[in-house]
């Protein structure tokens, strides 16, 4: 079971519902039938993990996720650009980076 916000009411019958990055793909309008109402349940918390800041008061972002890749054009080179999820963020925070760039600093 899995919990959306509703970003807008489409008529009588429809929502357009606010979905994760890995449903980016499918459309976000759904028929009122296809709903049910969530019922909070404190079994439902996640509780996330904690992050390790050391001294200087920042602590390593790391790669989840690599949902995206594309090749950017420009006049004399190709650049391959990829889309990384990053461990602690949601997924509308999710950047784009070069591909050579992250195989370097995150070779796994």
């Amino acid at each position: 079971m899995y919990a959306y916000e509703i970003l807008e009411q489409i008529g009588k019958v429809a929502y357009r519902l606010a979905l994760p990055m890995e449903f980016e793909k499918m459309r976000d309008v759904f028929h009122i039938s296809q709903l049910n109402r969530y019922i909070p349940d404190e079994r439902h918390v996640l509780e996330p993990d904690p992050i390790q800041i050391d001294s200087s008061l920042t602590y390593e972002e790391n790669p989840v996720k690599i949902p995206h890749r594309k090749v950017r054009s420009t006049h004399n080179k190709d650049v391959h650009i990829v889309k990384v999820l990053w461990y602690n963020h949601e997924s509308e925070e999710a950047t784009s980076e070069d591909k050579d760039e992250m195989k370097k600093k995150y070779p796994e």
